[in-house]
């Protein structure tokens, strides 16, 4: 195993991303997974914690539309652009696993709820768009906490 410039290995040889940011990256972020991607590029020590907080940016784009289409075309970037970063981090990069867990029974239900009903196609398209929509902000919850607890834990040591 090799040792490259600015590359970290642990003792069973995973790569591991600096946790430390420079001085000149910012604390606060509210760039999206894109942005921080680009700062990463140009050699700037990303944690795993702003990866996260960029992450929910992104998420929190998602919800901003009010249009089925719209909210899953954002979603399909954002799982293209989640696979770039977890290329780049070699595995350790956020995921949506969580999400897809809330999300397929939220579907289900709808589903099932709009098949005992007699709606149109928008009225079926508003309904998956909450489901769609609840599985999003459940995700973002989850992450919040993540960063929340995590600083937490920061400030307490």
């Amino acid at each position: 195993m090799s040792f490259e410039k600015n590359q970290l290995y642990t003792s069973l040889g995973a790569k591991t991303f600096n946790r430390v940011l420079p001085q000149n990256y910012p604390q606060n972020n509210s760039k999206n997974l894109k942005q921080t991607l680009e700062e990463f590029h140009k050699g700037f020590d990303i944690s795993h914690e702003q990866w996260g907080m960029s992450l929910c940016e992104d998420l929190k784009e998602c919800l901003s539309y009010d249009d089925l289409n719209e909210c899953l075309e954002s979603l399909f970037k954002l799982e293209h652009l989640m696979a770039e970063v977890d290329e780049e981090l070699e595995g350790q990069a956020p995921h949506l696993e969580e999400f897809y867990r809330h999300l397929s029974p939220s579907l289900l239900r709808v589903l099932w709820e709009v098949s005992h009903e007699k709606l149109d196609i928008e009225g079926q398209k508003e309904r998956w768009l909450e489901a769609l929509r609840v599985s999003l902000e459940e995700e973002l919850y989850v992450w919040q906490e993540k960063m929340f607890h995590k600083n937490e834990l920061v400030k307490k040591t």
